[in-house]
């Protein structure tokens, strides 16, 4: 049987939540009185792998006796199936299913007398049969309610996965505590088995101007800033003594072979995209990771910023292109000749390894602050699909340490900072 790759999100249709009889007004049989049920969405939706078969299970629903299961393929309707309690706890079998790009829905039924009163919640999720491998990554909402505080962005997560503990919110006149699940301190080492929802906890400050966040001198007049104000003062700090490095400087020993230098072998750059370490004088490229035919640049000025300029293989960086970052499903391996990935990508679409989100979404929002093209004639969707992947990314890969040593290093050399890497809560500020 074709094994089950899950690549897609699990989206919570929510509607009205309440389960109506056919005839929910009028005469009845119990005296005029309908009977109303209001059912749970059906949770937990999953994929196990057994003795070569991909079962389908979900958590029952209270009150139910019945489910409805359709399977639609390429968004068209492909196969309905109707099962009991009984055969759900058991699990569903998932056949005849040829590869291709797959959804489902499960909604929970109730039978009342002679009324089969139906939910108006239903679960769903999309998923690819592509032939090969085992089920892997059924994915899942991690909700962050900040509970008055500034917002932040939903993290889908791999089943089994941990959730990346974000940059914390604030919240004037408080000092923000830990995220709580169900009243409980969460533990970002707990792997993540369903859609869950963590409540930011918070505790009142004695100054209650306190925002929860101590600027450097470097970023003192952004202080108390948020949104376009914070973003055009950003726009001023990082644009005030820089010292403009040529397209051939980034060769040079100064350059990218210093600010992207191997930690641990000398005389090593690290390649970009897959995190690979090279002799400093092999043959690489010179990677905008902002693409020269998205941007407004050439070789100077935008088109030599070291901050979003990066040493990589040729064959990789030929084939990322100039395509758009995003999530691609079924794409190809971009891989380098030790077979370590670089990403995957498709016609239209790039997705880098999950290691180097995050430093591409600093990059592109460092981009968005220095230059002011990105304003109207080039946005961000000429290099990403969303602004709203763009902060996933962010959030779930934070700041490492090579990133911050490649910025200090990178102020060496060129006299500004990328400030998302030294505060990454300015993103929520600006655009949360």
């Amino acid at each position: 049987m074709k094994k089950i790759k899950v690549f897609l999100f699990i989206i919570a249709i929510l509607s009205c939540g309440l389960l109506v009889g056919c005839d929910t007004t009028g005469n009845t049989e119990d005296g005029g009185t309908s009977n109303i049920i209001q059912l749970e969405t059906p949770q937990n939706i999953r994929f196990v792998e057994y003795s070569g078969n991909s079962i389908l299970f979900f958590d029952l629903v209270d009150e139910a006796n019945s489910y409805q299961i359709t399977i639609f393929k390429n968004n068209v309707y492909h196969s309905r199936i109707d099962i009991t309690n009984e055969e759900a706890v058991l699990g569903i079998l998932l056949k005849d299913l040829s590869e291709g790009e797959y959804s489902l829905t499960i909604k929970a039924m109730a039978k009342s007398g002679s009324k089969i009163l139906n939910s108006q919640a239903s679960e769903a999720i999309s998923f690819t049969i592509d032939g090969s491998g085992d089920i892997s990554g059924t994915k899942y909402n991690v909700v962050f309610d900040s509970n008055g505080g500034t917002q932040v962005t939903t993290q889908l997560v791999s089943s089994g996965n941990c959730a990346s503990e974000p940059t914390k919110p604030r919240k004037t006149g408080y000092v923000f505590v830990c995220w709580l699940l169900d009243g409980a301190v969460y533990d970002f080492d707990t792997p993540v088995i369903s859609n869950i929802t963590l409540v930011a906890s918070w505790q009142k400050s004695d100054n209650p101007d306190d925002e929860d966040i101590e600027l450097s001198e470097y970023y003192a007049a952004a202080k108390d800033l948020t949104g376009t104000a914070l973003k055009n003062k950003l726009r001023s700090i990082i644009s005030t003594n820089v010292r403009n490095t040529t397209y051939s400087f980034l060769t040079s020993s100064n350059g990218l072979p210093y600010t992207d230098a191997d930690p641990e072998i000398a005389g090593n750059i690290i390649l970009f995209y897959g995190k690979v370490s090279v002799k400093a004088s092999s043959s690489w490229n010179r990677e905008h990771v902002w693409p020269k035919s998205r941007g407004w640049f050439k070789t100077s000025g935008a088109g030599a910023d070291i901050h979003h300029i990066r040493p990589e293989d040729m064959n990789v960086n030929t084939k990322r292109g100039n395509l758009i970052m995003g999530i691609v499903s079924g794409g190809k391996n971009n891989q380098y000749t030790n077979g370590i990935s670089g990403g995957y990508y498709n016609s239209n679409l790039y997705e880098p390894i999950d290691s180097v989100k995050g430093d591409i979404a600093r990059i592109y929002m460092y981009m968005l602050i220095r230059y002011a093209q990105t304003d109207s004639s080039y946005p961000i969707t000429n290099v990403i699909s969303s602004m709203q992947l763009l902060l996933q990314w962010h959030n779930s890969d934070p700041v490492d340490e090579f990133e911050k040593v490649r910025n200090e290093r990178s102020y060496e050399v060129q006299g500004n900072r990328n400030p998302f890497i030294d505060y990454p809560e300015f993103a929520e500020m600006i655009w949360g």
